[in-house]
């Protein structure tokens, strides 16, 4: 059986991929995401089965909010590299934000499955747990966060979360304070907070949380329009 480099062609396609990359990788480094995003597409249709090409494909859309189109790199990535952990981790990711709620679950299950100590596969398995009303389950996964990394928000905005949506308010609110203490503030925190103070009808700490954020972030518009509703 001929070796497949062996074939009329393939050499010449492996370098011109392999320039392709090169060019790319200095302009991926270089934050010129569209002259990446170029060259990595020509890298493609000269040999379309390096993972490390789509990876960096990925990236590179990634970089640019190009959510969808990082979706389908990452999710071409393992499908020539089964265990790369980037790629579970994003398709994991992406996939819940996306509603792809059964292809999340999966890439976070084999991600687990090779580091057990993934939060963010954690947290996505948080994630859709709570989104199918499963607080308890929600709880254990935050749980098992913060033993890893007592810091890591993710972790912390889950249990929260999911402490609130049990009905433990208070809990949940104990919860955003301790770490808020040991952290300091943080958007995700602060937007936590806020959740729950409107789900509890809190005006006057929803008003004060609010003024707080705009000071913190004062072009944030959504945060503005917000407050504006909550006043009037």
């Amino acid at each position: 059986m001929l070796l497949l480099a062996a074939l009329p062609g393939c050499s010449n396609k492996q370098e011109q991929a392999a320039e392709y990359m090169a060019t790319a990788a200095a302009q991926f480094q270089a934050g010129n995401l569209e002259e990446a995003r170029k060259a990595l597409i020509k890298a493609n249709m000269a040999r379309d089965d390096v993972a490390d090409q789509w990876l960096l494909l990925a990236r590179v859309e990634l970089s640019s909010r190009n959510l969808g189109q990082a979706y389908q790199a990452y999710s071409r990535v393992l499908e020539l590299d089964t265990t790369n952990q980037e790629a579970l981790q994003f398709v994991a990711q992406l996939g819940f934000q996306a509603g792809q709620i059964s292809e999340a679950e999966k890439a976070a299950d084999r991600l687990l499955t090779i580091n057990p100590t993934s939060t963010r596969a954690l947290l996505i398995k948080g994630l859709i747990a709570l989104d199918r009303k499963r607080t308890a389950e929600a709880v254990k996964f935050a749980e098992q966060i913060g033993r890893i990394d007592p810091r890591d928000e993710g972790g912390i905005v889950l249990l929260a979360r999911a402490l609130a949506i049990s009905g433990d308010f208070n809990k949940a609110l104990e919860t955003l304070k301790a770490a808020e203490a040991r952290n300091g503030p943080s958007e995700g925190i602060t937007a936590t907070f806020l959740e729950i103070y409107r789900s509890q009808g809190d005006l006057a700490n929803l008003t004060a949380m609010s003024e707080r954020l705009l000071r913190d972030q004062p072009k944030n518009m959504d945060a503005r329009l917000d407050l504006a509703n909550t006043y009037y």
